[in-house]
């Protein structure tokens, strides 16, 4: 009896453990993602040779898809207007004039740069606050910065001149005047002797077609 009690029990199948119930992984973690401002637009500068040409191409690009800009019968009224306002608030040191339909004001007794570099001097900010308020009041003008190399810095270093009227530029922008309104007067390679005017505005208006 005890023998086929043994031979009985070495027949019956082992017993398999049940699978192990996998331990839940937990949720990947998420990694707030941190926009990136997009740099600003740079400021067109316009070589000498097409200067008058390309800045009639931006006034028509701007007049086409700007719903705020000027009829053609409103160009004379808006543009005395606004000179009548850079005189008001421009001071002695700006001289502006009207030539057709164009503001030039001569800011060479405003403006001041470093010595041998690009950056803006002392106070010139704070001295061109009053005019930047009217630009950024009359947005239907495109304003167009010319520096012409008048010192011996940047009569040996052409591009200095150009520099310094980027500088100009950015100074427009910061106080509220919309990048695509700007722009920048290149000058030659090899400048010759230096103009009366070493800072210069125009202002032309912005018409729809």
């Amino acid at each position: 009896m005890t023998i086929l009690w043994m031979s009985a029990c070495s027949t019956m199948p082992a017993r398999t453990p049940p699978p192990a119930t996998p331990t839940p992984r937990p949720p990947p973690a998420v990694v707030p993602v941190t926009p990136v401002a997009e740099p600003a637009p740079a400021f067109v500068v316009l070589a000498p040779a097409s200067y008058e040409q390309e800045k009639r191409r931006i006034r028509q690009t701007l007049g086409k898809n700007d719903r705020e800009a000027l009829a053609a019968s409103e160009v004379g009224y808006y543009l005395d207007v606004l000179q009548g306002r850079l005189r008001q608030v421009a001071g002695r040191n700006v001289v502006v004039t009207r030539k057709g339909e164009r503001l030039v004001l001569d800011l060479s007794r405003q403006v001041s740069f470093e010595p041998t570099g690009s950056q803006l001097g002392p106070g010139t900010r704070e001295s061109m606050a009053a005019l930047n308020k009217v630009l950024v009041e009359y947005r239907n003008v495109l304003v167009s910065v010319r520096v012409s190399p008048v010192d011996a810095a940047s009569l040996s270093n052409p591009r200095l001149a150009e520099q310094r009227a980027l500088s100009l530029a950015r100074q427009f922008a910061d106080a509220g005047v919309a990048n695509k309104r700007i722009v920048v007067a290149g000058v030659p390679a090899k400048p010759g002797r230096a103009s009366a005017t070493r800072v210069e505005l125009q202002l032309e208006p912005i018409v729809r077609p």
